[in-house]
């Protein structure tokens, strides 16, 4: 161990005397700064509280983050088929009701909408639920009580959603951080529920409703608008041609409008699919797909594609889901043909990417064929994804209904979809 005195012979290079080390001789001066090194310089408030914003952000970001994490964790622990998809529970084992929609604000912020199965002393009472992700966390607010659901964004970016109560459908809108619903008054009261199909804004930024009257002979088909402060009267949407007597029975009507103004509705029935066109005043519906192997629940999505071309997509019985658009209408297989064989499609939804790639998503059985055995190999039965020409993936696997698919800013597809099997609403995002 080392001495004082060797510590002081080293710091100082001079050899010690035997003179006695006085007190005064250890003894510090005031402390002063070293010459050339700043003192310490005074923040103004405007500088730490943008040094605090600047810390909220990045805890913003670092929150997403783990967001993301917590979702491929979930994936991974609780049911995920794939890494390439990072699936999350909306809505837990019944809590949910089969009716989901899933949008982008415009400024690339995800939200979904859905029916919660509430416990009640009578009974279940459902509620029209609304959430969005704010700093990478869900925000849930349940609107009103009622079913289904149909979410979109109005132009100013303020969330708007359709929906059905007690037999009457309403609108609710999102204004300076609460939710206005009104009552779309014109629309008459149905003995059953009417179906509803969809909510979409036109170009000069009015809302339209899309709905099936199920108490009308052939379960007419109706749109109504608000121009302004007000909602005029429902508009029957005439069934093609030769095809006035069917009973449009597949529900769920979809409505869209191009920016040049025209409105656009696709629906159908069991072997049937039409898509009715609006230009001006006037409505026209023709048929695209007249195939017997069409289900009930193959009822087709509706998706504009950015040159204005019409382009719908529908489940079958027996087979891929089928793709057709505007204006010569031809049938084609909807993905390649995958390892398999499909034996049912349906609950199909179709989008465009921001780079204007057509994307599908839909609920799929699909049988294997036999073992070497001779017995029957595992079938398998989940909700897939593909891109046009491509083969497509598994999602999730599970009964499911109910499909909402829309494409992300950067170009990532997000699926929203009801799971029958585990009775909950699911989200999967696209990891690849």
């Amino acid at each position: 161990m080392k001495t004082s005195s060797t510590i002081l012979l080293a710091l100082t290079g001079t050899a010690l005397t035997g003179t006695a080390l006085t007190g005064t001789a250890l003894a510090q001066g005031p402390l002063t700064a070293p010459p050339g090194i700043p003192g310490p310089e005074m923040k103004s408030f405007q500088q730490i509280w943008d040094k605090i914003g600047g810390l909220e952000t990045q805890v913003a970001a670092q929150q997403a983050t783990i967001q993301q994490q917590t979702m491929l964790i979930t994936t991974l622990t609780a049911g995920g088929t794939t890494p390439d998809w990072i699936i999350s529970n909306i809505a837990g084992q019944a809590e949910a009701q089969p009716a989901s929609s899933l949008a982008f604000s415009p400024s690339g912020a995800p939200a979904v909408c859905y029916t919660h199965r509430y416990p009640s002393p009578s009974g279940n009472d459902n509620g029209v639920v609304f959430m969005e992700m704010v700093q990478g966390s869900w925000i849930r607010t349940t609107i009103d009580e009622g079913t289904g659901g149909s979410l979109t964004f109005a132009p100013d970016g303020s969330p708007v959603v359709a929906y059905v109560k007690a037999g009457r459908i309403y609108y609710a809108a999102r204004t300076a951080g609460a939710w206005q619903v009104e009552l779309v008054s014109t629309v008459p009261l149905n003995s059953t529920f009417p179906e509803l199909g969809s909510v979409a804004f036109s170009p000069a930024g009015n809302v339209g409703i899309a709905y099936q009257d199920p108490t009308s002979p052939t379960t007419q088909v109706y749109v109504v608008e608000k121009s302004g402060a007000i909602w005029g009267a429902p508009v029957a949407v005439p069934n093609p041609p030769g095809s006035e007597s069917i009973a449009l029975n597949q529900g769920r009507p979809r409505l869209a409008y191009h920016s040049d103004g025209t409105a656009y509705v696709a629906t159908g029935t069991q072997g049937l699919v039409f898509l009715a066109t609006r230009t001006g005043e006037v409505w026209n519906s023709s048929v695209v797909a007249g195939l017997s192997n069409i289900p009930s629940f193959g009822h087709p999505g509706l998706a504009i594609a950015p040159s204005g071309t019409a382009s719908l997509i529908f489940g079958r019985s027996g087979g891929n889901p089928k793709f057709t658009s505007a204006p010569t209408f031809t049938i084609s297989d909807a993905i390649a043909p995958a390892n398999g064989l499909v034996t049912l499609s349906k609950w199909a939804s179709v989008a465009y990417s921001p780079t204007g790639q057509l994307g599908y998503a839909f609920h799929a059985n699909v049988n294997f064929g036999y073992n070497t055995n001779g017995q029957s190999a595992p079938s398998d039965s989940g909700v897939r994804f593909a891109k046009a020409g491509e083969r497509g993936s598994i999602v999730a696997l599970g009964d499911s209904s109910d499909i909402s698919l829309a494409f992300a800013p950067n170009g990532k597809a997000w699926i929203i979809f009801y799971d029958a099997t585990g009775d909950r609403v699911r989200l999967a995002v696209q990891n690849y």
